[in-house]
């Protein structure tokens, strides 16, 4: 009887992916910053500023990403879906790029190529991916219409 019930309010939450998107990266911030920390301090980083950045854009990040899926489902392609896909990356880049800027003297090269190779490159994926999903749309959507 209340395994139904919970079905029911569960079914009616229309952002229930993004509360557990949510929960999932807090959980993974707290971890990632209880991890790497000392190290963040070693290199001049302030860890507790990173957390806060970290932790700031995780309801942006989490809030675009469901917004973007939805209306890539849609097969929506306008100015609001490119909103949010810019708004996805900037909440993704920030805490990277105060890390990038912060330990920009004392970064040894394994770092650097660590932050280009994780963040860049996810960055071009993310990019091409809206990219072809776009184009993709676009070319269905004429052909649907007679090609007009």
């Amino acid at each position: 009887m209340a395994g139904n019930y919970l079905g029911r309010v569960l079914r009616q939450f229309k952002y229930l992916p993004e509360a557990f998107g949510t929960v999932w990266l807090l959980i993974y911030v707290l971890f990632k910053f209880k991890v790497v920390s000392l190290q963040l301090a070693q290199y001049r980083v302030d860890p507790y500023f990173f957390l806060f950045l970290d932790l700031i854009t995780i309801p942006g990040y989490v809030w675009c990403s469901g917004q973007l899926v939805r209306r890539l489902l849609q097969n929506k392609f306008d100015f609001w879906t490119a909103g949010f896909g810019f708004g996805l990356l900037l909440t993704f880049v920030l805490p990277y790029a105060y890390l990038a800027f912060a330990g920009s003297t004392t970064f040894p090269l394994f770092v650097w190529l660590f932050l280009f190779v994780f963040v860049f490159f996810n960055l071009i994926l993310v990019v091409y991916k809206f990219y072809s999903r776009c184009s993709k749309g676009r070319v269905e959507r004429l052909a649907g219409s007679g090609g007009e």
